[in-house]
């Protein structure tokens, strides 16, 4: 009998909400932003971006990495 195991890998999404209510998915980690955290009941995390610098800061460095999500 062949057993085989399978890996599931959790990549872990961000919620990012820009300063015009898009709301974005990012991998990415909000190091050096400025943000507004909060989690939800279900402990999922939501970063608000509360500049334009940390917009475009948070834009340039997710590029490809980024999925809009409309809601």
């Amino acid at each position: 009998m062949n057993r085989t195991r399978s890996v599931v890998l959790v990549v872990v999404q961000n919620r990012y909400v820009l300063r015009d209510g898009q709301v974005m998915f990012s991998t990415h980690q909000p190091e050096g932003l400025e943000v507004l955290t909060y989690r939800s009941a279900v402990n999922e995390q939501t970063h608000l971006l509360l500049t334009d610098t940390a917009e475009v800061t948070f834009l340039m460095r997710c590029r490809e990495d980024v999925h809009h999500r409309f809601v």
